[in-house]
């Protein structure tokens, strides 16, 4: 029941982000885009939000990012942490520097 809900919510929050996939095209978010090499759709128009499942959260907690980590959109802001830093010092980054 509690997956149900959550993969109900996370179609509603996709149609309202108004974002589409940078493969097919879609509005959804997580498992379905067979044009993606991680077969997951992937929104890289919004760097406040997500690319795997438009969470504006960052960090650990992404269902359909293949770290599990919410991964954002490249943009003026750290990708893993959302810092405006450069360098070492990145917590969430697989080699602990920002990346912009």
């Amino acid at each position: 029941m509690k997956i149900v809900f959550c993969s109900f919510l996370f179609m509603i929050i996709s149609i309202l982000a108004f974002g589409e996939c940078s493969y097919c095209g879609s509005s959804y978010y997580g498992n379905g885009c067979y044009y993606s090499p991680r077969e997951k759709h992937e929104h890289h128009d919004d760097e406040d939000k997500c690319i795997y499942c438009g969470s504006s959260y960052y960090g650990r907690g992404c269902y359909y990012s293949p770290t599990e980590k919410h991964v954002h959109a490249h943009g003026k802001k750290c990708i893993y942490c959302g810092s405006s830093s450069y360098g070492n010092g990145c917590y969430y980054s697989p080699t602990g520097k920002h990346f912009h």
